[in-house]
């Protein structure tokens, strides 16, 4: 599931084909409701549907995170976007033991209470657990570190972060760079409203704008 949320491919493919959809944010809100009773379902009645409530999962935070401004590298490398599938896709586990976080998912976004009693019972029996991002040592969460930079990869000692340094510079970089960017738009965009908004109000108050020339 790593891969299949990590590269470009069978996503991005789907953003390509059905642009219609994705550049719709009805659209989007639609199929995200949709894919969210889709595993939810899963979760509740089929227990060896996970690998696919994964595979749901990824579609589900490009859907809410997706904009035409924004290109699919830099969607999956925003900070709750990454952070969340740090927590959700755990490789050296057996995915049952990733189902809490699982069922915390899809408990948020569905309006009915369908599955809460799982995920309590889930909150009893599985802890938090966590990935070190440079031996892939699986801990609980609260045991591990976590850069303090990016606030994505963690590690479960000092040896291990000072040992994956180079390595972790560029997802670093690319995880700090893409949500400066996520700020950036949305900064622009809540402008764009106060502006649009204005100009609606200023004739109520009455304030003219001014005419060029």
């Amino acid at each position: 599931m790593y891969t299949f949320f990590n590269t470009p491919g069978p996503l991005e493919d789907t953003i390509q084909q059905h642009k219609e959809v994705w550049n719709d944010e009805y659209n989007r809100e639609l199929a995200r409701d949709i894919l969210c009773c889709i595993g939810a379902n899963w979760l509740l009645y089929y227990n060896n549907n996970e690998k696919k409530v994964g595979n749901l999962t990824s579609t589900i935070l490009l859907l809410e995170n997706y904009g035409e401004k924004k290109d699919f590298m830099s969607i999956i490398n925003f900070r709750d976007v990454a952070t969340k599938k740090r927590d959700l896709f755990i490789e050296n586990v057996d995915i049952s033991m990733g189902r809490r976080d699982m069922l915390k998912f899809y408990r948020k976004r569905m309006g009915c209470k369908c599955l809460k009693k799982m995920h309590l019972e889930a909150r009893k029996t599985s802890p938090k657990l966590g990935e070190c991002e440079y031996c892939g040592e699986v801990k609980k969460r609260a045991l591990l570190m976590v850069c303090s930079r990016c606030m994505v990869d963690q590690y479960c000692s000092r040896k291990c972060q000072v040992a994956d340094q180079y390595e972790h510079v560029e997802h670093c970089d690319q995880y700090v760079e893409a949500d400066v960017t996520k700020v950036v738009i949305s900064s622009m965009q809540m402008l764009l409203v106060l502006m649009s908004r204005l100009r609606i109000l200023m004739p109520l108050m009455g304030i003219w704008p001014r005419s060029c020339g």
